[in-house]
């Protein structure tokens, strides 16, 4: 039986294949990463990282590959997969709103981010394409590099100094520099963690995201130390949320273990989920300040969802005016005066929305939402016919842990501005492959008599989209 360690491919890795699992290694470091932080609307959004470094070499080497080779999987990456489309689709909507746009920065730093973060979900289907090994290490990739981040939180947890000071930035936007010079603390004095992500929000809840995903390991491994490893791998990730206290990473790592539990081929099933629930309110209770916070004894976390119901006030209102195509990508915020005198309770200073379902409704419209929602639903559907019919018990237990992180994902954009965020992407790219290597190794595939050997693309392109 395939093991979380031991692939089943013997095939030598290509200089992709590398530079991709660099890429997986790397994401995690977030603000640690960061080389060079970017000017308003200009350069890659967010800055240039080590991460993006990684992804930029992965791009040439694989598209020098694919035209020398002339490697069929091309059309393939592109067309042969709805999730894909969707995608397309929904950037391609948002492009449409150019001329409605008022505040050409925000547009340009949207222009930017979507094809880069488009690019990046075709550079992990075009190299993984149905190979099990490189699905396989990408897949370890991603877990081992959350480890440093983990550990960095379990540090200031500790000792209460903050890792990223004077190098993180607000999550308002890649110009202004944060001026936090130490831990967020809760009311009653406990420390809200933020690591690597050098946001306490974002690392909250990305790391609800890397909860569900570090499930699959303890039972994707055969020895007892190993096991006791991989819960104890399980048990950081929970404590890195939880540590941050943010309400909305929390209440998505719920989400996604739960949906592990549901939906995962384990004996004991009711026993691991209730002694994983008590074992994570036991950390929740000795790091204090997610207790507070989700009993409702800060006043901050009150003010926080006021203000967060106002803004979503004023992205209906929006909606009401422009239902078809929206206000345009960026006119939330160059239109939150004027709609903010119908919401008196809305805060004085316009930031952009924090929740990504309104956001993409009010800027973008009906249209924009179907087709944002179509790309999530495309991907949980494909998921579930994986996990319904694995080819071995490491394809179930990782689809499982995928969907759960899927869920987890969704449930993030409630509270928190992440379109933009590369995590989302890496979840598509991962939920794509893992139903080609789980259709390849059942003989289902259509290129599996060649094992996906090259050739002209305009020989085969029927074959491509099969």
């Amino acid at each position: 039986m395939p093991t979380f360690w031991r692939p089943t491919e013997d095939r030598p890795f290509r200089l992709q294949d590398w530079l991709l699992m660099a890429v997986f290694l790397t994401l995690p470091l977030e603000a640690m990463g960061l080389l060079k932080r970017a000017h308003a609307g200009g350069g890659l959004a967010g800055g240039m990282t080590i991460a993006k470094l990684f992804i930029l070499a992965a791009l040439l080497a694989w598209g020098i590959r694919t035209l020398l080779m002339q490697d069929q999987y091309l059309l393939r990456a592109l067309f042969g997969h709805k999730t894909g489309l969707f995608l397309l689709g929904s950037i391609l909507v948002g492009f449409s709103t150019l001329m409605q746009t008022k505040i050409r920065p925000y547009f340009s730093q949207f222009f930017v981010q979507a094809v880069s973060l488009y690019f990046l979900y075709l550079l992990i289907v075009g190299v993984i394409q149905a190979r099990d090994r490189v699905f396989r290490w990408c897949f370890a990739a991603l877990l081992i590099g959350t480890v440093p981040s983990s550990l960095g939180g379990v540090y200031e947890a500790l000792t209460g100094h903050l890792i990223m000071k004077g190098r993180i930035q607000t999550p308002f936007g890649p110009e202004a520099l944060s001026t936090q010079h130490s831990l967020y603390t809760s009311e009653a004095g406990r420390y809200r963690i933020a690591s690597f992500s050098g946001d306490t929000g974002m690392h909250g809840v990305h790391w609800a995201v890397y909860g569900p995903l570090s499930l699959a390991v303890p039972f994707l491994v055969r020895r007892k130390w190993l096991k006791v490893a991989g819960w104890g791998f399980v048990m950081l990730t929970i404590v890195n949320c939880l540590g941050t206290g943010t309400r909305t990473g929390m209440a998505s790592l719920l989400m996604g273990l739960l949906v592990f539990f549901t939906f995962a081929r384990i004996r004991h099933k009711p026993q691991m989920a209730i002694a994983s629930i008590v074992a994570a309110l036991m950390l929740g209770t000795m790091l204090g300040a997610p207790l507070e916070r989700i009993l409702g004894k800060e006043h901050k976390a009150e003010v926080s969802t006021a203000w967060r119901v106002a803004m979503s006030r004023i992205a209906v209102r929006m909606v009401r005016d422009h239902p078809i195509l929206g206000v345009g990508v960026g006119n939330y915020v160059g239109l939150y005066y004027k709609y903010a005198e119908e919401v008196p309770e809305a805060n004085r200073t316009p930031v952009v929305m924090h929740n990504g379902y309104l956001a993409v409704w009010s800027e973008q419209g009906s249209l924009g939402l179907v087709l944002f929602l179509s790309v999530f639903a495309s991907l949980a559907w494909a998921l579930l016919q994986t996990m319904r019919h694995p080819a071995n018990d490491y394809i179930h237990y990782t689809s499982v842990a995928l969907l759960g992180a899927l869920v987890a994902h969704l449930m993030t954009q409630l509270g928190y501005p992440l379109l933009g965020d590369e995590l989302g992407y890496l979840l598509m790219g991962f939920g794509v492959t893992i139903a080609e290597v789980n259709r390849n190794l059942r003989g289902e595939y259509p290129f599996r008599s060649d094992r996906l050997a090259p050739a002209p693309i305009a020989s085969a392109p029927v074959a491509a989209l099969a």
